[in-house]
């Protein structure tokens, strides 16, 4: 669907860009009367970008929202009336409230309640981004999980674990989250039953919990994973079987001894179906002939994969060996 920027109107807290497929609304089709949504005007427009005040709620045909900007000018009018939308299938939210803001239960309360509605309705791809933690969002979000789900980001914020609930979305296809990631939480993932396509974001890990370790009985649809985090991964055989394009990284002076002096291509061999590899090699505190070994072992395992992908090898920090 064709997007076009038509430009910021002013005059509402609620920050609005996104395609309606029919938005009629009974109060706005009589000339003259006071606009309060984007009215019947856009039932055939396919983009709208814009600012709407209390109201959003009449436009029941609504189908794709791309992005609200949540934040102390909102309204809590404006959070109940959007979990009314129960053909919303495309929701992209901004979320700029605060853990001491000084409403925050009530936009919290409000926001988790119309998430359950659209969750139990029709929504498909969620995407949320936030400067402050979502932890208290994801925590309660359970009654019942959003069935529908395909597609699901949460970015701006590490979350500190994988919520309960995400495990029950048999139909997510696509994750691209900043979370915590060690290893009950790869454990976790790993057993999602359509994943297909991850983007993992993860934060500094302890000395301990720099090595994850992909087994051969998770990801069994996982077709790219990228993967960013000062963490370690290696492959064990049988693991990601059908797994075409991969990013990560490897922390030279520590691969060997934080995953217990594993192969030195931290088991890339393993990835049978790798077609596209990029290895991000974090140089600090290492020797040139540690980095060099293990671009050499990255080298040597992708010439011997079937598909004989030739490994994209990024140096970061290379001037701090």
């Amino acid at each position: 669907m064709a997007m076009t920027d038509m430009g910021w109107l002013s005059s509402s807290p609620l920050l609005l860009r996104g395609a309606v497929s029919v938005a009629q609304s009974p109060n706005l089709q009589k000339k003259g009367e006071e606009r309060r949504g984007l009215g019947s005007c856009v039932s055939s427009c396919s983009a709208i970008c814009g600012r709407t005040r209390d109201g959003v709620g009449n436009m029941q045909a609504l189908e794709f929202l791309s992005l609200i900007v949540v934040d102390y000018t909102t309204s809590i009018t404006l959070l109940q009336e959007l979990g009314s939308l129960t053909k919303l299938r495309t929701l992209g939210l901004e979320w700029r409230i605060s853990t001491v803001h000084k409403d925050k239960d009530a936009y919290f309360d409000n926001f988790l309640s119309a998430l359950n509605k659209l969750g139990s309705s029709s929504l498909q791809y969620l995407t949320i981004v936030s400067p402050w933690s979502l932890d208290f969002l994801f925590d309660f979000w359970s009654s019942p999980p959003p069935h529908l789900l395909k597609e699901l980001g949460i970015k701006g914020w590490y979350l500190s674990k994988i919520p309960v609930w995400m495990t029950s979305l048999t139909n997510l296809t696509y994750l691209d989250i900043e979370v915590k990631v060690r290893q009950e939480t790869l454990q976790i993932l790993g057993d999602f039953p359509a994943l297909q396509f991850a983007k993992l974001c993860s934060n500094v890990a302890a000395p301990e919990e720099r090595c994850l370790v992909v087994s051969n009985n998770g990801f069994r649809c996982l077709e790219k994973l990228s993967f960013v985090g000062w963490v370690n991964m290696m492959f064990e055989e049988g693991a990601m079987p059908v797994l075409e394009t991969l990013e990560f990284q490897i922390i030279a002076n520590e691969a060997q001894t934080a995953c217990g002096f594993v192969p030195p291509d931290l088991g890339v061999r393993h990835l049978l179906a790798l077609r596209n590899l990029v290895v991000n090699v974090h140089c600090e505190g290492a020797s040139l002939e540690e980095v060099e070994a293990v671009e050499a072992a990255i080298r040597i395992a992708t010439s011997m994969l079937p598909n004989h992908p030739t490994p994209d090898l990024r140096r970061f920090l290379d001037s701090e060996m």
